[in-house]
């Protein structure tokens, strides 16, 4: 799909809702933190806990552009709904003995 330069902010917008429905978290529980890595960028993708304080990091891509990149995420993420099994992840958060679950997938 071409895109003209003043569109791309709307195009990643969009990508990016979509990354987050399929994900079933809102804005804020999600960061997408883009960064120049040569001649290529890279998308990382954060998940964000704001009741326990807590970040990680879901998934990376690489590609030659900001929409490259999105269109990698969101494609990984369609598929990881679509095939993966839930899985629980048990977090302990400095010397607490306590655990914090997140739970990822459908």
């Amino acid at each position: 799909m071409d895109v003209t330069p003043s569109d791309v902010h709307v195009e990643s917008a969009r990508i990016q809702r979509q990354i987050e429905d399929y994900l079933g978290l809102g804005p804020g529980n999600l960061l997408f933190e883009f960064r120049q890595l040569d001649a290529q960028t890279r998308l990382d993708l954060i998940t964000v806990n704001p009741r326990h304080q807590q970040s990680f990091l879901f998934r990376y891509e690489t590609g030659y552009d900001r929409l490259d990149v999105l269109r990698k995420m969101l494609a990984y993420v369609q598929r990881f709904r679509d095939e993966e099994s839930s899985y629980t992840i048990q977090w302990r958060a400095g010397v607490t003995r306590s655990f914090r679950p997140l739970i990822l997938g459908s």
